[in-house]
């Protein structure tokens, strides 16, 4: 048994509420105690981490590709986007695709399934994130007006079914003829369903959260502004108990302060941030062709070359740094980086947080929030360099 067992010494833990100086022991990929100290085993490894904190592995469900790759593109090989991502201390990633093309969508998703199916270097694929296409054309962001279609159950079944049971969040503009309907079948999916590229107004968003719907898709960015006499969608998401924000925290799609507002809203139990990452996350900036589109990448986002922001080229890394830069400690980040993600996914009962019983995914990091290494499943999948 010991030569299955690793012992993480000398952590500093960040456990929910707080962060202790710990031993952690993992057995078989799964952590078995968390103590003072723990005396190791004949013949276990150990990891003197000499102080450096041990947190939950990050869990970004909304993120388009990394490494010049995306996940429409069927001919792209996604470890190159998973081994990435290990780099800056993700452990899980869902397959987000927006509105496209008839047939896009589906060569897509037949990519993410076979490299599920396989298993992926460095950070796991948990499920596909359909951002549309039951999307309002209003607030189509970066997206084409003549990809989105009009949501009607049918449809979705038909979505549901291309997925083959790997849909776990559906992005869904709830102000659109049929979406309330569309948004009761997904949640009877089990899926967790976000208002996303809308124009909802107030009621018409409270109308979709009566309905099921619990996250609001990238807050404040392809959405109905907020006004003081008509708050709109943003208002309903913001001030609802039952609905957690995703937030691009890189602080170019929001400013520092309005990333601060949510959090103050909201508080970290309904805070999720996530990326947004496209192909350019990881790449240096420049101009780059993609499957027959322009993109100029700087100041940490991609544009179409009309100036519309086209995702982000930043991480969940970047947004823990920027989270805690805000004052925010540790623990709630891992809330948001890490717990929250992990319940939209379903999968909080055995990751996204440090407890025994809990798959090891850990990332460590220094003083100064650097991943030192990455750990899936107990498994190193990425140590810096000395």
């Amino acid at each position: 048994m010991a030569e299955n067992s690793v012992l993480f010494q000398n952590a500093r833990v960040v456990l929910p509420g707080e962060i202790a100086l710990r031993d952690v022991r993992v057995t078989e990929g799964w952590i078995t105690a968390i103590e003072p100290h723990i005396q190791p085993m004949t013949n276990e490894r150990t990891l003197a981490l000499g102080g450096a904190y041990l947190m939950p592995g990050f869990i970004d469900t909304h993120m388009h590709g990394a490494a010049g790759c995306v996940y429409t593109n069927p001919e792209d090989d996604l470890n190159k986007i998973t081994a990435y991502e290990a780099t800056r201390g993700v452990t899980t990633v869902t397959a987000t695709i927006g509105a496209r093309p008839e047939g896009v969508f589906e060569n897509g998703v037949k990519n993410v399934l076979a490299h599920i199916r396989r298993g992926t270097e460095g950070a796991r694929i948990v499920g596909i994130h359909a951002e549309g296409p039951f999307l309002n054309p209003k607030r189509r962001g970066s997206m084409r007006a003549e990809d989105m279609r009009p949501p009607t159950v049918e449809a979705f079944r038909q979505l549901y079914d291309i997925c083959e049971g790997e849909l776990k969040l559906l992005s869904i503009a709830p102000e659109v003829p049929g979406a309330l309907d569309v948004v009761r079948e997904a949640v009877r999916a089990g899926i967790s369903v976000s208002a996303g590229h809308t124009d909802a107004t107030f009621d018409e968003m409270r109308a979709g959260i009566d309905a099921g719907i619990s996250r609001m898709t990238h807050t404040f960015n392809a959405s109905r502004p907020l006004n003081h006499r008509e708050p709109g969608v943003l208002g309903a998401a913001l001030c609802d108990p039952r609905v957690t924000c995703e937030v691009i925290c890189d602080f170019a799609h929001l400013h520092p302060s309005v990333v601060e507002m949510i959090y103050r809203a909201k508080g970290s139990g309904r805070f999720t941030a996530i990326s947004d990452a496209a192909f350019c996350a990881g790449l240096p900036d420049g101009e780059y062709d993609i499957a027959g589109s322009r993109f100029i990448v700087g100041g940490g986002v991609a544009r179409h070359p009309d100036g519309t922001i086209s995702g982000s080229a930043g991480d969940l890394l970047l947004a823990a740094q920027n989270l805690h830069s805000l004052g925010i400690p540790l623990w709630e980040i891992a809330e948001m980086t890490a717990l929250n993600p992990a319940k939209a996914l379903g999968i909080d009962h055995h990751t996204g947080s440090i407890a025994k019983g809990r798959t090891a995914d850990f990332v460590v990091l220094d003083e100064n929030l650097t991943v030192c290494s990455t750990f899936v499943s107990g498994r190193c999948v990425y140590e810096r360099a000395n």
